[in-house]
């Protein structure tokens, strides 16, 4: 099966598919003024394909025209994705699409914003032909990303993984998402040697920088997957995977 996930954003989607990086990033975000890459994603070219959009929306000072404007720009996201689908995805074979649900902090964004993309998005997949769509909450990809690099640690007659600074994979933030990638020593591909190479620069930023931070959630979410499918009986069997992932 084709093995998509996806990390929603306004302005800075990441979406893996088949363990290829994507970044559907806002021009404001992604290029400077004359008109070039800002740096990590300059750096990152090699590695992960980008794709700009223009979010100029919020320009608009008329309330209606700006809601119109939004919707639109949600809508050719969508189709970006979709259209991603189509190319990258063998038509042989049927696709499992995870996305990462809503976090209802305020880094956030505008949640209401927010929603209608997730909408639109989850909508325009689900209607897909041969495509099941999973959501997971992303206190769980936290908690199944430490299950994918480090070690169990028994307490009482439960489980419990925490990574090697002691922190448990649901309180993970994204300086520790990073070092999932890091410090795995299974995953090997060319956007884990990017992030191995800049390493140093990357955990000693006070944030982790776009599109760096969102391609890796959406790469580890694909790990995740892929570590499902490998536990359960039959590998090529989408519907217990989908079965498992929904057992978390």
């Amino acid at each position: 099966m084709n093995i998509v996930t996806i990390d929603p954003s306004l302005v800075s989607t990441a979406v893996t598919i088949n363990n290829r990086p994507f970044s559907i990033v806002s021009e404001n975000i992604a290029l400077n003024k004359k008109n070039q890459y800002t740096k990590w994603f300059k750096l990152s070219e090699p590695y992960c394909d980008i794709i700009t959009i223009n979010t100029n929306y919020k320009d608009e000072k008329v309330y209606s025209k700006l809601e119109i404007n939004k919707l639109e720009t949600f809508q050719k996201t969508s189709n970006i994705i979709l259209n991603l689908l189509d190319t990258y995805c063998d038509p042989e074979y049927t696709t499992l699409v995870v996305i990462e649900g809503y976090s209802y902090s305020s880094a956030a964004g505008p949640l209401i914003d927010l929603v209608t993309f997730g909408t639109l998005v989850r909508s325009v997949l689900s209607t897909r032909e041969y495509t099941d769509v999973v959501i997971l909450a992303p206190s769980t990809i936290k908690k199944l990303s430490a299950q994918l690099t480090y070690p169990a640690i028994q307490k009482g007659k439960k489980l419990e993984y925490r990574n090697y600074q002691g922190i448990a994979g649901g309180s993970f933030k994204k300086h520790d998402m990073l070092n999932v990638l890091l410090e795995n020593k299974e995953i090997e591909s060319k956007w884990v040697n990017f992030l191995k190479d800049n390493q140093v620069e990357l955990l000693a930023a006070k944030s982790i920088p776009k599109p760096i931070e969102d391609i890796n959630d959406s790469m580890i979410m694909y790990y995740i997957v892929v570590k499902v499918a490998l536990e359960v009986e039959d590998s090529e069997s989408e519907e217990d995977v989908i079965s498992k992932l929904l057992s978390y």
